[in-house]
């Protein structure tokens, strides 16, 4: 088969525009455990949650997704925040099956109560920008561009916030040594609380940019699961940095591996790069 310079470079694109939601996906997931040592199973849970307030804010108040980014990433920090103060922090020090349960038993109970509220018919939200964007022969599409272009700003503004605010370096702080960071003064329950909830946040954003892609239903994000906790994985557990470049790299192999052996095992060939990444780096792409 000849080489296709434009089909390559079209599912170039796609694979960076969804390996960008898995970027944003993996590093608040990342930075709950980075600080924590936690397992947060109803991560990809509150990302479906955070679809269906977009839908709910297009639908009653005639909101863009775009225009809910802030109100999803406001809404959806404060959630996490709340949601770590009462529910895990009194969990800390316990056995680390108890907050596993935990959040399983979230993400059933939360995925449940959708279900019971919005049924299981897909919900479509119309962004202002459709269609594809014809540039130097390819064909782009405008609402995945957009999602691309977010998650990768938010994945920036998150970096600048960890190394050039104060709360920020408090976090990679605890992230590293979460006993010299408390003997240096850092209050780690509040470290604890504040990461919770922008992993919560980057989890609401990616829900938001998932409303821009495809319809949405109350188990949208049960194939998340499996690729963020690879991400993470494949990143090196606590490496946000590695969380978003392993988020892209998959994506592309997804998109090719799509076209190359069919949609039904697109996920296939990801998770055997993960395998083999494993077994040469155990600690991960950018793990120590």
């Amino acid at each position: 088969m000849p080489f296709d310079s434009t089909l390559f470079l079209e599912l170039l694109l796609s694979g960076l525009f969804q390996g960008a939601v898995y970027a944003l996906i993996g590093t608040g997931l990342t930075l709950i455990w980075g600080t924590m040592q936690i397992v947060n199973f109803a991560h990809c849970t509150f990302m479906t949650f955070a679809a269906y307030v977009t839908f709910w804010l297009f639908t009653l108040f005639s909101f863009d997704p775009l225009v809910s980014l802030p109100v999803v990433f406001a809404l959806f920090f404060l959630m996490g925040f709340l949601f770590e103060k009462f529910s895990i922090e009194p969990l800390i020090g316990k056995p680390r099956e108890v907050t596993l349960l935990l959040t399983l038993g979230v993400s059933i109970t939360i995925q449940n109560a959708i279900l019971l509220v919005w049924k299981a018919t897909p919900r479509l939200v119309n962004p202002v920008f459709s269609g594809f964007w014809r540039f130097y022969g390819l064909n782009i599409n405008i609402p995945r561009f957009v999602g691309f272009i977010t998650a990768t700003l938010a994945a920036l503004l998150l970096h600048i916030f960890l190394t050039r605010t104060i709360y920020g370096t408090a976090i990679r702080g605890t992230c590293q040594n979460r006993t010299a960071a408390y003997l240096m003064g850092i209050n780690v329950k509040m470290v604890y609380a504040l990461s919770f909830g922008l992993g919560m946040a980057c989890a609401g954003l990616a829900g938001v940019l998932m409303c821009l892609f495809f319809p949405i239903d109350p188990f949208i994000g049960d194939p998340f699961i499996v690729m963020t906790f690879t991400v993470i994985v494949m990143g090196g557990l606590g490496n946000y940095m590695g969380a978003i470049f392993s988020g892209f790299i998959l994506g592309i192999i997804e998109y090719f591996a799509a076209y190359w052996i069919g949609s039904l095992l697109r996920l296939t060939v990801p998770l055997l790069v993960f395998i083999v990444v494993l077994l040469l780096r155990p600690r991960g792409l950018f793990g120590d």
